[in-house]
């Protein structure tokens, strides 16, 4: 029987993750305010890299990891329906035959596995719901109003302390401790604010980080608490008005999306999967591929911007 997607299925939670989110989500409002040519290319020309190096794996890794959890979680939620729960291996065996990512089934096994005996019996987390999309609405200075979506990968009571909290699966290639910038970091204060239309009570969001080198065994840690910063959370629904303004008026003053404003933060976050268009030239758009559009077509376009 063939596979149809829905919003609430896993599977193709996962095919948008792959390509940069839910359209109006929090992923895509940080990577606007990040940089406008960045957004244009990944949003509204769906470019991605034919060739990803070795360490982008740790995206398609984690994205099948998200679909284990997924089914790890929801089977313990009681009359759960939403989806058909698997077990988590089965659920990324089929996973990895529709996303095409059987090459990296064996390496996503080992790695549940190493989630599945650090917790084990002792999971921190007693599952609310899972993979639950949440909406609200901003407005901005003009006055327009737009609509802000994401997917909660886990809503759960924390065993330990008996908090409510918004769970983000984290798997990278690198796990690092939260840094103090995080108290302000606009994807976690979003979604915070989204989880809370569904769930009032949400007392905070939690990392459950997981690290999937390039090399190496994978590591489990214990969840992260996220210290928001009030202020910024008072915020951050006006803010992110202003950023949806910006991408609405970004595409009017500059249709063509491989002609966006660029904000060079690379040079100081380090480089994106378009570094290369961005520092050789349109010439190097022969090394991508589009989930949206003919390809041909982008780069004859590119060519005359050359």
């Amino acid at each position: 029987m063939p596979h149809t997607p829905t919003y609430a299925d896993p599977i193709w939670n996962a095919a948008a993750r792959l390509h940069g989110g839910s359209p109006s989500g929090t992923t895509e409002i940080a990577t606007a305010n990040h940089c406008l040519q960045h957004h244009g290319f990944r949003y509204d020309l769906g470019l991605r890299l034919i060739h990803r190096p070795i360490a982008a794996d740790a995206r398609e890794r984690g994205t099948l990891l998200h679909i284990a959890w997924a089914h790890r979680y929801a089977a313990r939620i009681p009359n759960f329906s939403r989806f058909v729960t698997k077990d988590p291996y089965d659920a990324m065996r089929e996973a990895a035959q529709q996303l095409q990512l059987g090459y990296l089934l064996d390496r996503s096994f080992s790695a549940y596995k190493v989630y599945n005996d650090f917790h084990g019996d002792n999971d921190p987390f007693d599952p609310v719901d899972v993979e639950t999309p949440c909406e609200m609405s901003v407005i901005d200075s003009d006055g327009t109003t737009h609509r802000v979506t994401t997917l909660i990968d886990l809503q759960a009571v924390h065993k330990p302390t008996g908090l409510l909290l918004d769970i983000n699966h984290k798997a990278r290639g690198r796990v690092q401790k939260l840094s103090q910038t995080a108290s302000t970091d606009p994807q976690f204060l979003l979604e915070l604010a989204l989880a809370r239309t569904r769930w009032p009570a949400t007392a905070a969001l939690a990392v459950n980080p997981f690290q999937l080198p390039a090399s190496g065994p994978p590591k489990a840690f214990p969840p992260e608490m996220v210290p928001l910063s009030p202020h910024a959370y008072a915020r951050i629904a006006s803010d992110v008005a202003e950023v949806k303004r910006r991408i609405n008026a970004t595409r009017r003053s500059h249709p063509n999306p491989l002609d966006r404003p660029r904000s060079w933060a690379c040079n100081h976050f380090g480089t994106c999967e378009y570094h290369a268009i961005c520092s050789r030239g349109y010439e190097s758009l022969v090394d991508y591929t589009s989930t949206k559009f003919d390809m041909p077509s982008i780069v004859e376009a590119g060519k005359s911007l050359s």
